[in-house]
């Protein structure tokens, strides 16, 4: 077993503390290795991700979702006076009744995995970093985005969580409000809603009530994203990864 294997489940599951940083010279390099970092991403499945996506792939994707969960979505929650968003993106949830997920290697997962969904492993802690990261591009423009924050998608994405974050204390009408605005900023919607609407991420989590909350308020606060969903046939939201 390699030493990344045995460190990893000694960190809290989803808690993002794991991802890019800079060492004493300055140097860009990732925290924890490819466990560690899906550990604290709240990946249950790391070695499936590793098998379909590669290790390098896999790797910068849990690396720039834990930064921008951590650094950027928390960090603008933590900045409000009122601490009751931020205590509550960082909280979890407990599983729904009847919902229990599918029986998963208890080398990735905590012992309370099957009680409760950690921070980064609920719908906003997975959709959330996306979606920010869709509105700064490309997968190349994402990544130099993290390194460099700074240009008019960087900016717009920071305005757009800023007020998603001021107007909510909850994590739900949160999330679509971000996604809302985003969209509104031009980014696709079906990318877009294959993240706040993650088909793989419902399936692996098997919590359909919390699916179904989602999109009651889509429905409610977010009319240009309920417009694409209800333009999408079933099978072009299967083919999208759409829920």
């Amino acid at each position: 077993m390699r030493q990344e294997e045995r460190e990893a489940p000694s960190r809290k599951f989803g808690d993002a503390s794991l991802c890019v940083v800079r060492d004493e010279q300055g140097a860009l390099t990732l925290e924890g290795g490819l466990r560690g970092l899906a550990f604290s991403h709240g990946c249950p499945i790391p070695d499936l991700v590793e098998q379909e996506y590669g290790a390098a792939w896999a790797l910068a994707r849990y690396a720039s979702c834990n930064f921008v969960y951590k650094h950027i979505i928390l960090g603008e929650a933590a900045a409000k006076p009122d601490q009751t968003l931020f205590e509550r993106l960082h909280a979890g949830l407990l599983r729904a009744p009847g919902e229990l997920p599918p029986p998963r290697n208890p080398a990735f997962v905590p012992p309370d995995y099957h009680i409760r969904m950690c921070g980064m492993g609920t719908p906003w802690g997975y959709a959330a970093p996306r979606i920010f990261l869709e509105q700064l591009g490309d997968l190349e423009a994402q990544e130099r985005a993290i390194v460099d924050p700074e240009g008019q998608r960087f900016d717009q994405a920071l305005r757009v969580l800023e007020n998603a974050v001021s107007l909510s204390e909850e994590p739900i009408p949160f999330l679509v409000r971000f996604a809302e605005g985003v969209v509104e900023e031009k980014a696709d919607r079906t990318a877009v809603l294959s993240h706040l609407l993650s088909l793989d991420f419902y399936r692996e989590e098997n919590c359909p009530s919390v699916a179904a909350l989602v999109r009651q308020e889509i429905e409610l606060r977010a009319p240009r994203l309920w417009r694409s969903y209800c333009g999408l046939s079933v099978a072009e939201r299967r083919r999208a990864g759409i829920f």
